[in-house]
């Protein structure tokens, strides 16, 4: 059975070590929408890593753009439920 060496770029290891930011800080109006998901552990912890994406420094508004929209898509019957009146 032959193993193959995983190549890893040098260029790579060096934009990583120049991007790299510990804890992206998001702005705290944002955390009553990141309570709506408490419920959800799951879709909590996605739209958490969807907010990092969108105020990291060197974000790829490409790339968050396409994460926004299917987060959207795949979670607009949860999200509108959110802001439907409760019927008693």
């Amino acid at each position: 059975m032959q193993t193959q060496e995983q190549f890893v770029s040098q260029a790579y290891l060096a934009n990583l070590a120049e991007t790299y930011i510990e804890k992206v800080e998001f702005d705290k109006k944002y955390e009553p929408l990141i309570h709506a998901f408490q419920s959800f552990p799951a879709l909590k912890n996605q739209f958490e890593n969807l907010l990092k994406e969108v105020f990291h420094p060197y974000r790829n508004t490409h790339l968050v753009l396409e994460e926004l929209r299917l987060f959207l898509l795949n979670n607009v019957g949860y999200i509108v439920s959110l802001s439907l009146p409760q019927k008693d």
